[in-house]
């Protein structure tokens, strides 16, 4: 019990959150874990007085240390127990309305918020339907149920804060669950080329347990427009990416910023558009053979492109480094960087070049690719679901405001009055609950009971005209 007392503790769920979000914060200022060891080894030369707090911290794996995920579970079970607190409060609230309990009548007789004493002509049953039809008047549901009087308004309202709560934990777990789950990736796909949705084809973050949600469809990339425009809009260097299953395109679009393409769980955006160099690398020497390549230059479409160095490593052959560039026309410059052949020559398509002995670069053709990421998240329109009712719960709660009047006819004390009346007489006692940004309601049930119970003085006024 003392427990669920603590995680109910409003303190503790906001020192949580706030932790979790300065964390989350300065988490961004480092590199994580998926930007490789290379980026983080220079970060920590880079900044040799915070790499050991950083180290301490898990700061370079932010998002799956045990202190991140702790103050999660903790955050999550705090937001349960508020949540649960919550509903019972509300399910009890709705339950009340209009039951005539030794509970209700025991709080009209010893906390009434209002108190109006009854007119000497007025019984019980009148002063219960002027009650009855003055709380009506106010837009109120009301019932009847014995000796009570029960109105009530904005019941609905009660749900807001438990659905808002609710809504909280869900997204928490739907998020941890996400996490688990997801893989994201970039690939470079050259056009008219095809990737299959497979750890394989990736440079990979993934979810330890995302094993089972690659889907194996392939993913092509059609054509690439140097400077598309949508609707009058310059989106700049663009794929056409389609997705292809059982040898089919079943879907495929333009893919720019804020567009991207959507096929299940998969979410494919595209990063950056450039031209590459297909071609065949043919080895004569021990397990020689041909063998596929495909040679990217840097992002862009300029004739001035800087070279792009690649490490090969053929089979049978001593590893070499080449430097491709694009050249005038539909040809590239190559070039083997401390080799023999290490004068640069430059070919067109269909034309070769000697890498070393017996190994020769073959330029089958020039193309253009682009860089997708691709994430496939299962918890994405979960979540946006999720924030949906999270903000129906916020909306009812801001705007639909719970009220309830409870009222019943009681004997209170004597008293002395003008016409020196003494002894017990009858009073109406009334409760009235309210949302804390509706303080004045107190005050118009008030006036509209006063009101409705003040005495008859239309016979009074005919006696003395007559």
């Amino acid at each position: 019990m003392r427990l669920l007392t603590l995680l109910r503790s409003r303190r503790l769920a906001s020192w949580l959150l706030v932790g979790i979000t300065v964390y989350a914060w300065v988490s961004t200022l480092v590199p994580l874990e998926w930007a490789g060891a290379a980026a983080i080894a220079k970060w920590d030369v880079e900044h040799p007085a915070l790499a050991g707090i950083v180290a301490l911290l898990g700061l370079h794996q932010a998002y799956s240390n045990p202190v991140f995920i702790i103050a999660v579970v903790l955050v999550t079970a705090s937001t349960t127990a508020c949540a649960w607190e919550r509903s019972r409060f509300a399910l009890r609230a709705w339950r009340a309305r209009g039951a005539a309990s030794e509970g209700a009548l025991r709080r009209l007789r010893n906390s009434p918020t209002i108190v109006v004493d009854l007119p000497g002509d007025v019984g019980e049953q009148r002063a219960l339907d002027a009650t009855a039809s003055a709380i009506g008047a106010m837009r109120m549901k009301v019932r009847r149920g014995g000796s009570l009087v029960d109105g009530s308004s904005g019941a609905v309202g009660l749900m807001g804060s438990p659905l808002f709560h609710w809504a909280l934990v869900a997204l928490f777990v739907c998020v941890g669950l996400g996490r688990l789950t997801r893989y994201e990736g970039a690939v470079r796909v050259p056009v008219g080329e095809t990737v299959e949705d497979a750890r394989a084809s990736y440079m990979l973050n993934a979810g330890p347990l995302s094993g089972a949600a690659f889907t194996g469809v392939g993913i092509k990339v059609d054509r690439v427009d140097p400077a598309l425009t949508v609707d009058g809009v310059a989106r700049g260097a663009t794929p056409f990416v389609s997705i292809i299953k059982d040898g089919k395109a079943i879907v495929g679009h333009w893919v720019y910023a804020n567009n991207p393409l959507r096929y299940g769980p998969l979410l494919i955006h595209a990063t950056d558009s450039g031209r590459a160099v297909l071609g065949t690398l043919l080895s004569t020497g021990n397990g020689g053979g041909d063998e596929p390549l495909v040679l990217f230059f840097p992002p862009g479409f300029s004739s001035t492109l800087t070279s792009s160095r690649y490490q090969l490593t053929p089979p049978g052959a001593t590893p070499l480094t080449l430097d491709v560039a694009p050249a005038t026309g539909s040809r590239v410059a190559v070039a083997v960087v401390g080799g023999s052949q290490g004068a640069t020559r430059t070919v067109g398509v269909g034309q070769s070049v000697t890498l070393a002995e017996g190994l020769t670069l073959r330029v089958d053709a020039l193309t253009a690719y682009a860089q997708l990421q691709v994430a496939n998240d299962w918890s994405v329109p979960w979540i946006y679901a999720i924030f949906v009712a999270g903000s129906l719960g916020s909306a009812l709660t801001v705007f639909v405001r719970p009220r309830t009047v409870r009222a019943a006819v009681l004997e209170g004390p004597g008293r002395e009055d003008g016409a020196d009346r003494t002894g017990p007489f009858t009073r109406l006692h009334v409760v009235v609950t309210h949302g804390k940004s509706d303080p004045a309601f107190p005050g118009r049930v008030e006036r509209a009971l006063r009101a409705a119970l003040a005495p008859d003085t239309s016979m009074i006024d005919e006696e003395e005209d007559s």
